[in-house]
């Protein structure tokens, strides 16, 4: 059916239309274009077209359950959100083509929550709500768009990545591996009372590094290697009758069967084990190893570690650091996500900063002064991408009866400027805002700190907002004083009492909004040589990072990481469980995106490795872009109304 634009109804019209047709428009969308031919040819069948005029209300919360999905094929849907969500007229971004409505009303058989108004001319393909619940039951890739919209186009976005990097990533497909892939063998474990020369004969036998000691009921409650048979049996020349309790580490390191093989690389890197015990329900199923990891990947995660710990000088260093780069370019190509490709790159990070310090302690004999290196900014939350800037400090505890400690602190700022330098030459640039170690305004002990805060969330003036942007996502690196880390926790009980405080940030925050226009699409940032680039870290993931630091200070949780946050605030209640789960989702999808721009995706902009051109991503990606920057105007909504501002 058409209707020529100047002979349109001034009526809604529903007409037949021929099921190929909607089929092959269907394709060309998520989430059909994942599902089997025959799936979306049932739905298509199933299908009529309907036409309504600009103004004409397509559904609203007084029509009672509706009978059918529509699927936008034409035009923009206005999407009114209702007045106690929103200030009275505010409309949430239209919907456009391939965007389909109200997928959860129709499978819960309610009302919409919504008022859907037609902008201009639409045309939309009307599915009949019973054959697609119908579908729903049987379909995976539509189940998981239904009730995890955003993760399921962030899964395709992915997917699609990884399609385009697969020929010179080839090989490299390891990352996002489940360890029950990698477990080759039936897991082979001991009770506790099993005798030590048991346990060794198996060892040789059947060419295994270590025995995992389980219970009873198979749950693991230690576990014995290869090194504790140098390190104890040798060495103590332990009875070898005596069980294998009196020599095994108790305790073990476990991931589930469905983690990956990147969560068992950063625990084994965190930990400095070679082996990670895998468990299914609780139960010992298997063990994988640093040489099943190594066998995987070319450029690991491992020997880039081992180049960074290994680094004699910092020429060797920064060497060693560049292959952070080439690593996460893989990862990215592999289809790792964001969350944890950035937690790979900041515990690497971690790693070269910690190797710095301990060249340059060297030099300046700070090794007997208490004190710890603090990361700030987004190396504080675990959440560095590529182009990253150094934002440190210095806590340090002056010794007991010390009355003046500028002497101190001229020790410590020296070696702090000496390590700035190095990281500089790592590849970590200097901060414009001196945001360092190595200025003195920086470099302060633990009770300087404590009065710095104290004074912050007493006087919310905007310098003050501006610094506990930065510096109240700390952490320290490394080792930390006792000192240092209850005034990194102080700030969760310290900040809930601050309301002045944490409405002004509030207001600050709110200052930022997503990039979203009225009357559909992104909009461009309007700054800089080119306003039509939207900058995805300041008008994008940075609302979601203020708004999670924002609630998480107001209800007391230590967590520093915007994910770690807003899980947080959803396990006490604070946000419900799907708002949150939609915001983490959208957060891990500007990521993805900030770290393709930073690896040279066309859409970027020279000179701002953070900016995109909406009009040259491809159509999936604008439209996984506005749906990540709505769900920002959706927590920045729920701020305002918090903190009535």
């Amino acid at each position: 059916m058409s209707v020529a634009s100047d002979a349109a109804p001034a009526f809604a019209v529903t007409a037949t239309a021929p099921a190929s047709a909607v089929a092959a428009f269907l394709r060309t969308h998520p989430p059909f274009d994942r599902m089997p031919e025959a799936q979306v040819e049932r739905l298509a069948a199933a299908a009529r077209i309907r036409y309504c005029p600009p103004g004409h209300t397509l559904l609203s919360p007084d029509d009672g359950p509706p009978s059918h999905v529509l699927v936008v094929q034409r035009g923009r849907v206005e999407r009114q959100v209702p007045s106690a969500w929103a200030n009275p007229g505010d409309a949430d971004e239209p919907l456009q083509a391939g965007e389909l409505f109200p997928v959860t009303a129709v499978l819960d058989r309610r009302p919409v929550a919504y008022t859907y108004r037609a902008i201009g001319d639409v045309f939309c393909h009307e599915i009949d709500g019973d054959t697609f619940r119908a579908v729903v039951a049987e379909s995976p890739p539509l189940q998981a768009f239904c009730s995890q919209r955003l993760r399921a186009m962030l899964e395709q976005s992915r997917s699609a990545l990884q399609a385009r990097y697969n020929e010179a990533s080839s090989g490299e497909q390891s990352m996002t591996t489940a360890l029950s892939e990698l477990i080759g063998r039936a897991p082979l474990g001991c009770l506790p009372d099993t005798p030590v020369a048991a346990v060794l004969a198996t060892m040789r036998r059947e060419r295994i590094g270590c025995m995992v000691v389980v219970d009873a009921d198979a749950r693991p409650v230690g576990i014995f290697t290869e090194r504790d048979v140098v390190d104890r049996a040798a060495l103590d020349r332990l009875d070898r009758a005596a069980p294998i309790s009196a020599l095994m580490t108790a305790g073990v390191h476990a991931l589930a069967h469905d983690a990956t093989v990147g969560d068992a690389v950063l625990c084994m890197v965190r930990h400095s084990i070679r082996h990670v015990v895998v468990v299914r329900d609780g139960r010992f199923a298997g063990v994988v190893s640093q040489r099943d990891v190594f066998a995987l990947q070319r450029v690991s995660f491992f020997r880039v570690a081992q180049r960074i710990d290994g680094a004699g000088d910092i020429d060797a260093l920064a060497a060693a650091a560049g292959d952070i780069r080439k690593l996460a370019r893989n990862l990215l190509a592999q289809g790792v996500a964001a969350e944890p490709l950035t937690r790979f790159v900041s515990e690497l990070n971690d790693r070269v900063v910690q190797r710095v310090l301990a060249m340059v302690s060297a030099l300046h004999a700070v090794d007997e002064v208490a004190f710890a290196w603090i990361a700030l900014g987004s190396e504080g939350r675990s959440e560095q991408t590529i182009a990253t800037d150094q934002d440190n400090g210095i806590a340090f505890v002056p010794p007991e009866g010390t009355d003046d400690i500028e002497p101190l602190r001229a020790r410590l700022v020296a070696f702090a400027r000496a390590a700035n330098a190095a990281l500089d030459r790592c590849g970590f640039p200097l901060c414009r805002g001196e945001i360092m170690a190595g200025n003195p305004r920086w470099c302060l002990s633990v009770d300087e700190w404590r009065g710095l805060f104290d004074d912050w969330l007493r006087n919310p003036v905007p310098q003050a907002l501006l610094s506990a942007s930065i510096f109240f996502d700390l952490r320290p690196i490394g080792a930390a004083p006792p000192q240092v880390v209850a005034l990194c926790d102080g700030l969760a009980d310290a900040a809930p009492a601050r309301k002045a405080f944490l409405q002004a940030m509030a207001r600050n925050a709110l200052e930022t909004r997503p990039p979203l226009g009225w009357f559909g699409g992104l909009t461009g940032s309007g700054r800089g040589e080119r306003p039509d680039a939207i900058d995805l870290k300041l008008h994008g993931a940075r609302i979601f990072v203020d708004a999670a630091r924002i609630l998480a200070l107001a209800h007391g949780i230590a967590e520093t990481g915007t994910a770690a946050r807003l899980h947080a605030l959803a396990e006490r209640g604070v946000l419900p469980r799907d708002e949150a789960e939609a915001a983490i989702d959208a957060f891990h999808i500007l990521q993805q995106l900030r770290l393709r721009l930073q690896f040279g995706d066309p859409a970027g902009v020279a000179g701002n490795p953070n900016a995109v051109l909406p009009e040259v991503l491809n159509t999936f990606d604008r439209r996984v872009l506005k749906e990540a920057l709505v769900q920002a105007r959706r927590l920045q909504q729920r701020l305002a109304a918090d903190y009535q501002v």
